[in-house]
């Protein structure tokens, strides 16, 4: 079992932590987290260890405790096998939320195989990327849509047409296709019941995310269509 994908983790923990922010201490720290995972130290001696380097060494008591929840989790290479085989997907939980959040601040949107598996669970790298754009990403904007974006996404659409909606989404930057198809929809259905293509003004039922977690929290004539992904 590689252990980098942990000392990564582990890495995320101690940021903040590091006495003096010296990138030695640091490095001390993790030599000491890798012999702990590697079982050449107990707990309480790599804690006692730690707080050489570290303002506190409670980090590793969390650590450990995530550890724990993803090493009794199927992980890696099956991850997309078992997910073929499920027929619905589960919610996801704050945990697994909080495990992926970690994982793309310290691996970053281009890595969903090594995020998938710090993550764990069964979580593929479809359904990581997928929660992360669509959800957890602290870019995106839950506001009320403004006139302006109202205009841009009804010319998104018209350039891009109705089945690219993560391209439709790229022109924001803070909106998800999930937002963009909803609103859109939205504002057509608005459109027929009112019979013209005028200003509508109205209150909004979608700006808010809750009630859509995610894809696969939509019901199935809601699932999201896209040409990048046929």
């Amino acid at each position: 079992m590689s252990l980098q994908p942990y000392l990564e983790l582990a890495k995320s923990f101690i940021k903040g932590e590091v006495i003096d922010d010296s990138e030695k201490n640091m490095q001390e720290a993790l030599r000491i987290f890798e012999e702990f995972l590697e079982h050449q130290k107990t707990k309480e001696e790599a804690q006692i260890e730690l707080l050489k380097y570290l303002k506190s060494s409670e980090v590793l008591e969390k650590f450990d405790n995530l550890y724990k929840t993803i090493m009794s989790q199927p992980s890696g290479a099956g991850n997309e096998a078992r997910a073929a085989g499920r027929q619905k997907s589960r919610p996801w939980s704050t945990e697994e939320d909080e495990r992926l959040k970690s994982a793309v601040e310290e691996h970053g949107v281009n890595n969903w195989g090594t995020v998938s598996d710090i993550v764990s669970n069964g979580r593929t790298r479809s359904q990581c990327s997928q929660r992360w754009n669509r959800v957890i990403n602290p870019k995106l904007s839950k506001a009320n849509w403004t006139q302006e974006e109202e205009t841009k996404l009804i010319s998104a659409v018209e350039a891009y047409g109705i089945k690219a909606w993560t391209r439709v989404a790229a022109e924001f930057g803070n909106r998800s296709d999930v937002q963009c198809r909803f609103k859109y929809n939205f504002i057509m259905k608005k459109r027929n019941q009112q019979g013209g293509d005028g200003e509508i003004r109205y209150t909004d039922p979608f700006n808010s995310m809750s009630h859509m977690n995610d894809e696969t929290n939509l019901l199935p004539d809601q699932k999201i269509t896209d040409e990048h992904e046929q």
